[in-house]
């Protein structure tokens, strides 16, 4: 979250589409071909931290529900274990007026998770949410160093945190200010003193309304943002790049600095969370090479057979044609797009779940081939779900 600190801070029932995500295990045949045809660090290897928010309660081995906790932003709030839960598949973090107090905040209860032990140094982590909306709400997605991991349920101040100095590093990947629910600020501190932010902001339909999802790539040369698979916001500046673990804090705030006044009248807000997934380094494909200019993505991921469909976004370096395979978990071909682009841009290709014969699949995997022909030839792999 912004400002000289030391750090900060539904839709149709979810609950059928969450028993179906599943990772199938394919047949022995089948299995020895995908791994030929389909390499993990291309198609997707597998999360190492991921979490679908299935029951009815907060993995308490993977998280913490933070408690009080002193704040540093003017804020109105409470922090209380109670306002974070997990319903219909989701986290849910609800802020409203109740009869609380804390350090420096009352009569406002709102909710803050923290991974409890897990850390990472570079890779990919994506999550899909609907931030809380209403006037006042300063809802925020963000990364902390691992310096602070430790102390951080209480106050941020304790060493060996240090913020925001190297281990003790913000980055901020989704975080709403000033009650704007149509710009996302993507954020990052410098590791020194004074304290100097470094901003992009991202247009995107309302937050608050719309579910949206959001990818964080980090390499040791670079700081990526996406929303819904379209990079926002790209930072080079070796002094803006940790080179140490962080862990990932949910919350919203309120009022504030950059919350602002807040109106009671919108209140109760609520933050959902579908999935946290964080995917290792080595899994991260720039594409910069060759015909594509990044990697492939495809959202909603999964989708509802006949209620929506999956859109392939295709950003491309150069001019060609891009055809699209998709296959069932038994090798069987299922159907094709094409479509070509006349130079370097972004082309869209969208499937609603119908076979080649114009029927709907059956719920379950899928594997998706994405051949890009033009100056250069190059080949990319998505799995993605079909649910009912």
């Amino acid at each position: 979250m912004s400002g000289a600190r030391t750090g900060k801070r539904g839709p149709i029932s979810k609950s059928i589409r969450k028993k179906n995500r599943v990772r199938p295990v394919l047949p022995p045949a089948a299995r020895w071909l995908f791994l030929l045809l389909f390499p993990a660090a291309v198609w997707g290897a597998t999360p190492i931290f991921d979490d679908e928010f299935y029951g009815n309660e907060l993995n308490s081995s993977a998280w913490i529900k933070v408690s009080g906790r002193h704040n540093y932003n003017n804020e109105q709030q409470c922090y209380v274990p109670s306002a974070d839960t997990v319903a219909d598949g989701n986290l849910v973090i609800t802020s409203n007026q109740a009869s609380v107090s804390c350090a420096t905040g009352s009569g406002y209860a709102s909710g803050m998770v923290q991974w409890r032990s897990y850390n990472f140094t570079y890779g990919t982590i994506e999550y899909r949410a609907k931030m809380a909306g209403g006037q006042g709400a300063w809802p925020a997605i963000w990364l902390l160093g691992a310096n602070c991991q430790a102390a951080n349920p209480s106050d941020t101040a304790i060493a060996p945190c240090q913020w925001p100095l190297p281990g003790s590093n913000e980055i901020d990947l989704t975080e709403i200010n000033f009650q704007d629910m149509t710009t996302v600020w993507q954020n990052v501190f410098a590791p020194s003193y004074p304290v100097s932010e470094y901003s992009c902001l991202a247009p995107v339909s309302d937050v608050s309304q719309n579910w949206h999802t959001y990818s964080f790539t980090w390499t040791p040369n670079s700081l990526t943002w996406k929303i819904d698979g379209i990079t926002t916001c790209t930072r080079t500046e070796p002094q803006l790049i940790p080179s140490t673990p962080m862990f990932l804090m949910i919350n919203t705030a309120l009022g504030g600095n950059v919350g602002g006044v807040i109106n009671n009248a919108t209140l109760p807000q609520t933050m959902l969370v579908d999935y946290v997934r964080v995917t290792p380094a080595d899994a991260v494909q720039s594409g910069s090479n060759g015909f594509f200019r990044d990697t492939v993505h495809n959202y909603p991921n999964p989708f509802f057979l006949g209620r929506g469909s999956t859109k392939f976004v295709v950003e491309t370096s150069e001019g060609g044609s891009v055809d699209l395979q998709i296959f069932d978990a038994g090798e069987q071909f299922v159907t094709a797009l094409s479509g070509s682009i006349t130079g370097a841009g972004r082309m869209d290709l969208i499937w609603d779940g119908r076979n080649s014969k114009g029927g709907y699949v059956s719920p379950g995997l899928y594997f998706v081939r994405i051949h890009g022909q033009g100056v250069h030839d190059e080949i990319q792999f998505r799995r993605v779900v079909a649910v009912k």
